[in-house]
């Protein structure tokens, strides 16, 4: 039996012994985010450490800067849009309802990102555009955090998980590095970014087992009525 053979209707997205664990992490990455926003909100400018780590990577980029705006232009929006239309065609075709379902936790990470916490956060340097979290960030972690859950639901080899994870953390970890070697975001900005994407899919992902499994237990009660 292969791993994607183990994928079927009730198969959750997060097993139930490990949800108290993500619960968990979701409260720490909200946490995260909403402790930079507080720190960062209204600020024009960005604090000591900060400042000088933005200015030695853009400073010293320097040619190089272009095949990093390149990825940050074209290749993280590129990347965050195939594999959630890959993780969505998957779970069509193999009618995993709860997989679809978690695709619209990627365009809703995006949303929050945009519509709420960039307003609310109002971090802007005179002439420039809101930028806690990133955006682009918040998107391919998103999507990297989509396309882990999936994953893991259908493998249970805990070292195929493990570099399935490594090689999802190097692909954020390059958005990062972009965003800010690019010159289009200062550091904390991508962590709110990465902090937002993971823990808004995580969060919609456990929603949706809750929601399938609660159906699910409706149904079974009406049957024996």
């Amino acid at each position: 039996m292969s791993a994607t053979d183990r994928i079927g209707p009730c198969t959750p997205l997060v097993p139930a012994h490990r949800r108290r664990a993500a619960w968990c992490v979701v409260a720490l990455l909200a946490a995260v985010v909403a402790v930079f926003g507080v720190i960062l909100h209204g600020d024009p400018g960005a604090p000591a450490l900060e400042q000088r780590f933005f200015d030695y990577a853009f400073e010293h980029s320097g040619e190089r800067r272009q095949p990093w705006q390149d990825i940050f232009n074209t290749v993280l929006p590129l990347t965050t849009i195939i594999a959630t239309c890959v993780v969505a065609a998957w779970s069509l075709v193999r009618r995993w309802w709860r997989g679809v379902a978690a695709c619209a936790a990627v365009p809703l990470a995006i949303v929050i990102t945009s519509a709420l916490l960039k307003p609310l956060v109002d971090r802007a340097p005179p002439g420039s555009v809101l930028l806690y979290p990133s955006g682009h960030v918040t998107a391919i972690a998103a999507a990297s955090t989509l396309v882990f859950l999936v994953f893991c639901a259908g493998v249970r080899r805990a070292a195929a998980r493990g570099a399935v994870a490594m090689v999802l953390g190097i692909v954020c970890f390059v958005g990062m590095f972009a965003s800010v070697v690019g010159g289009y975001h200062w550091p904390l900005d991508t962590v709110g970014g990465l902090a937002t994407g993971a823990s808004a899919v995580t969060a919609w992902a456990l929603l949706v087992d809750l929601a399938f499994e609660t159906g699910a237990r409706r149904g079974r009660a009406g049957d024996h009525a």
